[in-house]
């Protein structure tokens, strides 16, 4: 439960201008985690979806909520949207738009917690870290795909082999922050 709440805190709370993203609906979206703010913003939205940045925030908009109702519905819905969000750019996630590749990957992971089945869990897990660990690699000096990429290795247990990615991320942060002492006191308590 402690693993929810610092994903939770670590995405909604991102330095968002790190992130350079200009679009200011998208920089709500990405900073709300209100449960019935996103389901408001789904349902008025959901029938006006015309390009990748719509997809784009309609995803980020179900991932955040994912991240608040753990359901399979909700997380297969993120899922959904952010490969149309990449699909717009000719289907290729992985060259294009490394914020597109973060929450595809995140919401993979999402879709692994919530999964019935175990092989299905450890599928879309490994789908999800594929993703997460390309965008890093797009735009590794970005902070903020870094502190995604560790938040969703925090959640993981240990078989993922996580723990390397988490140090690698964690080098980024300001050792003396609030966040990175906090993920440093979680590691040692792992």
């Amino acid at each position: 439960m402690l693993h929810k709440y610092i994903i939770l805190l670590l995405i909604i709370f991102l330095p968002l201008n790190i992130m350079a993203v200009e679009n200011p609906t998208l920089i709500k979206l990405m900073d709300t985690k209100d449960k019935k703010s996103l389901e408001q913003y789904i349902s008025k939205f959901s029938q006006d979806v015309k390009s990748s940045e719509d997809f784009l925030a309609l995803g980020i908009a179900y991932h955040n909520l994912a991240l608040i109702k753990e359901d399979l519905e909700t997380s297969t819905k993120a899922v959904e949207l952010l490969k149309k969000a990449g699909e717009f750019y000719e289907g290729q996630y992985n060259k294009k738009n490394p914020l597109i590749l973060i929450y595809l990957g995140s919401s993979y992971t999402l879709l692994g917690r919530d999964s019935k089945k175990i092989a299905q869990k450890v599928s879309n897990v490994n789908t999800g870290l594929a993703f997460i660990d390309k965008a890093v690699s797009l735009d590794s000096n970005n902070i903020t795909l870094r502190i995604i990429r560790a938040s969703n290795s925090l959640e993981l247990p240990e078989m993922f082999g996580r723990d390397k990615k988490i140090k690698e991320d964690l080098a980024y942060l300001d050792p003396n922050s609030n966040l990175a002492l906090k993920i440093k006191a979680f590691l040692k308590d792992k």
